[in-house]
């Protein structure tokens, strides 16, 4: 009996034994495994001509893809024309295709459109316009969303002279008056002020440009203003219109109605052109700040030369078009 007892404690002694074994050996294994993990995990998935792609640069190619991640054909279809691609692009490079000058002036307009980009336009761009900046841009701006009522002017004016008869003035402005309100056809109007018209200051060709009641912005004398208003579109006044300075002919040749527009209606849009006047105004203020931190000199001499050089090769080239013989059928 004793020696039954003493081989099952053996037997259990033995097998407690090797489940401790077994179990420090998995821990083993498991902190191996943890430790490889961040190693196995920077493995690139892809390696061309010896240079790692990076995991970004395949991740951002897919995510622009989204076909790509239909399944795994698919997807396997997208890197491989990630694999073209970088092939193509080291081929050019040992090429020496880098240091050309349009492919460096490409690089350089690109770059300086990302540095544009993420210095100036997100920064403008997620800038919250405030409600006071709009009203303060309509209340400048008022010209552009009110007006009030507005005529337009076509005249003909006959000056009295320094010194002149009144009288021989308007003699000659109702001959005039007369010829005009008699005339058959629509060009006559225009015709007499080429023929007749002494234009006064501001009045170019006889043409008044739109003016309000005030009879602004051309500072117009409040006799003109008075009887513009009184007629129709296309309409010859009836009777000349007397001034201190001399005498008018006028034909209506436009007018504007009063409009206002509110507030609430061009908000948006005062948001863009704010938006829109900020950028254009901080890329020139970004730029002249990078210009100041520069060292920039400028050899005008060495300029000028090779302005010379690239006027004379534009030159032969144009000579060189003008003396080349015509092309033979099916040669264009």
């Amino acid at each position: 009996m004793m020696r039954t007892i003493l081989t099952i404690n053996l037997k259990g002694l033995i097998m407690a034994w090797a489940f401790k074994k077994s179990l420090l050996l998995l821990a083993g294994v498991v902190l191996l495994l943890a430790a490889a993990g961040p190693a196995l995990a920077e493995e690139p998935a892809v390696v061309i001509g010896g240079k790692a792609l990076p995991a970004a640069d395949l991740k951002q190619y897919i995510e622009r893809r989204p076909a790509a991640m239909a399944d795994m054909k698919a997807f396997q279809a997208a890197v491989e024309s990630l694999v073209d691609s970088e092939v193509l692009y080291q081929q050019a490079l040992a090429l020496g295709f880098d240091q050309q000058p349009e492919i460096r002036q490409a690089l350089r307009q690109l770059l300086g459109q990302k540095l544009l980009e993420e210095k100036v336009n997100q920064p403008v761009m997620s800038r919250q316009i405030s409600l006071e900046e709009i009203e303060r841009y309509y209340a400048e701006h008022r010209d552009q969303y009110q007006r009030p009522e507005q005529v337009r002017l076509a005249a003909i004016f006959v000056a009295v002279p320094v010194g002149g008869q009144r009288a021989e003035a308007r003699q000659k402005a109702e001959a005039v008056l007369a010829e005009a309100q008699s005339a058959k056809d629509r060009f006559s109007f225009t015709r007499l002020i080429k023929e007749q018209a002494e234009p006064p200051a501001g009045f170019r060709h006889g043409d008044s440009g739109f003016f309000d009641r005030q009879g602004q912005p051309g500072k117009l004398a409040p006799e003109l203003v008075e009887a513009a208003f009184a007629l129709d579109q296309g309409q010859i006044s009836p009777q000349i219109i007397e001034t201190a300075a001399g005498f008018y002919i006028i034909k209506v040749t436009g007018k504007r109605p009063a409009f206002k527009i509110e507030l609430n209606k061009v908000a948006r849009e005062i948001e863009r052109k704010i938006r829109r006047q900020e950028l254009s105004d901080c890329r020139q203020s970004y730029l002249e700040g990078l210009r100041r931190a520069a060292e920039i000199k400028i050899d005008d001499s060495k300029l000028a030369e090779i302005h010379r050089q690239l006027q004379a090769a534009s030159r032969a080239s144009a000579k060189g078009e003008r003396n080349a013989p015509p092309a033979l059928p099916g040669q264009r």
